[in-house]
């Protein structure tokens, strides 16, 4: 045998000998870490508020699932008797809990409620801590030293199942992403959901590393070295970079987290502060974001398109930039949803949010739907159907009940919200809405939060707010009932009118325009319905939200009814529909050009007439007009086509334009 391969024989056996130590830590090792080692948990809360569709088949849970007090999050290990290190990710992940706050839990059950928060570290991605009256009577030895390629072990409570030690080697170092201010240990040990704040160990057992997190692809997975946690201050801080962006701009900016404020201090008081400086933060970036796209802003920027138009939206859309930069009225798919009586629920989902439509329909009276949160959340979880999962069976949550908080939330546009929030107990979760009473019930838009800032969730469904679009609809009962609900009406409806009198004649009274309709050009009911659609304007530079245009119905199936739908003038980028539209309104031409129209079997017809301010009935409008109105009348269940000039030329009679 040669030297080589005699020397080769050697560096195997060596390496399958490192190996076989790495695989199997000493018994005395195994038990000193496992004693030290915690898992980091949060306590059940109550199952209570919640009514689902049929009884929870409970039983097919795993035993240890349905006997288990609490829900375990991460790792957590002691290195003083008195004093203990976890990630930062996963001490955020476990506050605000609907259970109560997180604690500690040994392999012998004792659980140890965390105490005072010592260090923490956002980008370093570290947090140290004491608890509030047990010590640890094992702890771990700490070394600076690490060497690549040497064996180590990732010890965690994986897939919350438990500590394990798992064995692989120091493969890297890298450098952080941000900035490289340090080097993450990159390793090779299995590491699962539930190792985080884990330590990493070398083969004498001693801590090198924090586990932070796996590797999305191979298995190279990550750990802060222990060294910048024994060294830190007494402080939280934070000091990374994120992106910022809203749905309803095209950029991207680079936001600043920094924050610092001095340790210790109490869990719950920690929690307070970092949240406060978490809220202080986005407000300071969004102002920032918000400034550089100043000039970009709605009704700035490319806002043309949305100014001329008119768009229906009885399931809320969002206002926002397109591909393009162009401002226009979008939205995710919509589902729809009907309800008994007479009743639907439309959604729009995106990831990060759902925007809603509820119409109760006949269902509940008026007075109880809008003072009853639960009534409305009931509702809108049929459109949702947001289920819990059991095993394999999915059953379908039929009821939060009421809401925990419900304060007012006022908007830009004057509109009044109501800021909900209901608890989710079987996933330890909030949804955090806002409801905007609507004349058939509420439009809206939610956030799920799993144990997060509710105070930063609002915020942001508040921002988004601001640029919520929805049509208003409702029978003329329930547009009176709304009308006198003066607590309910955006600004621009308080200064609006609509009733029907006992004679059947419905009058229209607003700033910008009156119409009377009387019943002997088109015979309404008390629930006939009507439609206000509304739409985004600008005065003196800011954005407007007022009447784009008001439909009275005959009656539900809403073929037969009449219109007037306000058409500003045109800006010169708002594209050749509505360039060519204006033209044929101030011109006479095309659709108005006074003539009847059909579809191909005349059973619909229709007449269309362009007014303002100086028109008398079907006369022509100024040329020098900046708004015209149109008036349309439709007939969609008559033998005598003809009828359709009798309502239009009613309408137009009593119709007074009061802008120019």
């Amino acid at each position: 045998m040669t030297r080589f391969a005699i020397a080769l024989m050697v560096l195997v056996a060596s390496v399958s000998a490192l190996e076989s130590r790495a695989a199997t830590p000493p018994p005395e090792m195994q038990k000193r870490v496992r004693a030290a080692t915690f898992e980091v948990v949060v306590p059940k809360p109550a199952e209570t508020g919640v009514t689902y569709e049929r009884p929870l088949p409970l039983e097919l849970l795993p035993f240890s699932e349905r006997n288990d007090h609490y829900w375990s999050l991460g790792t957590a290990f002691a290195i003083a008797p008195d004093t203990f290190v976890t990630a930062a990710h996963v001490l955020q992940a476990s506050v605000n809990g609907l259970g109560g706050p997180p604690a500690l839990r040994a392999s012998n059950g004792e659980v140890q409620k965390i105490d005072k928060v010592l260090k923490f570290s956002l980008h370093q991605d570290f947090a140290v801590f004491t608890t509030a009256k047990s010590s640890a009577t094992t702890t771990l030895e700490t070394s600076s030293e690490a060497t690549i390629d040497e064996p180590v072990f990732a010890v965690g409570n994986a897939l919350g199942e438990g500590v394990v030690i798992r064995d692989g080697l120091l493969t890297s170092m890298t450098p952080e992403e941000q900035d490289g201010r340090w080097k993450w240990l990159r390793y090779s040990a299995a590491t699962s959901p539930g190792n985080s704040g884990g330590p990493l160990l070398n083969l004498r057992g001693q801590v090198i590393g924090v586990v932070i997190g796996k590797s999305p692809s191979e298995n190279l997975n990550y750990a802060l070295p222990i060294a910048h946690v024994m060294s830190a201050e007494n402080a939280a801080v934070a000091d990374s970079r994120f992106p910022l962006r809203v749905p309803m701009l095209r950029d991207t900016f680079s936001a600043n987290f920094q924050a610092k404020f001095a340790l210790p201090l109490p869990l719950a008081e920690f929690v307070s502060r970092w949240q406060a400086s978490a809220l202080e933060v986005y407000h300071d970036q969004m102002g920032k974001y918000l400034a550089r796209n100043d000039a970009d802003l709605f009704p700035r920027g490319q806002s043309a398109k949305v100014l001329a138009a008119i768009e229906s939206a009885y399931c809320p859309m969002l206002l926002m930039q397109s591909a393009d930069r162009t401002w226009e009225i979008d939205g995710p798919q919509r589902v729809t949803v009907d309800l008994p009586d007479d009743g639907m629920v439309c959604t729009r989902d995106d990831t990060a949010y759902t925007l809603f439509n509820i119409d109760r329909g006949k269902a509940v009276g008026d007075a109880k739907f809008y003072s009853d949160s639960q009534i409305a959340m009931d509702l809108l979880l049929k459109g949702m159907k947001f289920p819990r999962q059991v095993g394999n069976e999915s059953i379908r949550v039929t009821s939060l009940g009421a809401a925990t908080t419900d304060t007012e939330y006022v908007d830009r546009f004057q509109r009044r919200w109501r800021l909900r929030v209901w608890n989710i107990p079987f996933l330890d979760a909030r949804i955090v809405a806002l409801y905007l009473p609507t004349p058939d019930g509420y439009a809206g838009i939610a956030q799920f939060v799993l144990r997060g800032p509710i105070d930063l969730a609002a915020v942001q469904l508040q921002f988004l707010a601001d640029y919520v679009h929805v049509s208003y609809s409702g029978t003329l009962a329930q547009w009176q009932a709304f009308f006198a609900r003066r607590d309910a009406l955006p600004a621009v409806l308080g200064k609006v009118k609509l009733e029907r009198d006992a004679a059947g004649t419905v009058h229209f009274r607003s700033p910008r325009l009156d119409f009377d309709l009387p019943a002997a050009a088109l015979k309404t009911a008390i629930d006939s319905p009507v439609q206000m659609q509304m739409t985004f304007g600008e005065e003196a530079g800011k954005p407007t939200w007022e009447i784009g245009a008001v439909y009275v119905n005959k009656d539900d199936d809403q073929k037969t009814y009449v219109g007037a739908v306000r058409q500003p003038k045109p800006g010169k980028d708002a594209g050749k529909e509505a360039a060519d539209r204006w033209q044929h309104m101030l011109t006479s031409a095309e659709e108005f050009d006074g003539e009847r129209g059909h579809d191909s079997d005349y059973k619909k017809t229709w007449r269309r007439s362009a007014v303002n301010s100086a028109t008398k009935a079907a006369g022509p409008v100024d040329p020098e007009s900046t708004v015209l109105y149109e008036i349309i009348s439709v007939l969609g269940d008559s033998k005598l086509p003809r009828d359709v000039d009798d309502i239009h030329e009613q309408l137009l009679e009593t119709v007074h334009v009061k802008e120019r």
